[in-house]
């Protein structure tokens, strides 16, 4: 059950800083899963360059590097949103 503002705590320096505490708890978790997220992404990167070099075909270097794009893109709009969400929430709050 949340309070309503009225009945919560009157100590607005403990509520601003738990709420600052809390939105760079979320901000700094949500950047640790875009970096774990990424990590397949760059791998594959990797891999599409060792292929290249090796002489792999056209077509296997570019699915490779389609692959990489389409997973950074997911993963960079996921992050976004969470960040705009997190930051809604915190100014709801707020």
């Amino acid at each position: 059950m949340e309070l309503a503002r009225e009945d919560r705590p009157q100590n607005p320096r403990s509520d601003t800083f738990k709420s600052l505490f809390l939105l760079t708890l979320h901000i700094a978790t949500g950047s640790i899963a875009f970096i774990v997220l990424a990590l397949p992404a760059i791998l594959i990167n990797i891999a599409s360059v060792y292929s290249s070099k090796i002489g792999a075909t056209y077509v296997i270097t570019i699915g490779l590097r389609i692959s990489v794009y389409a997973i950074l893109t997911t993963d960079l709009v996921l992050f976004l949103v969470f960040l705009v969400r997190t930051l809604y929430r915190f100014i709801l709050e707020y």
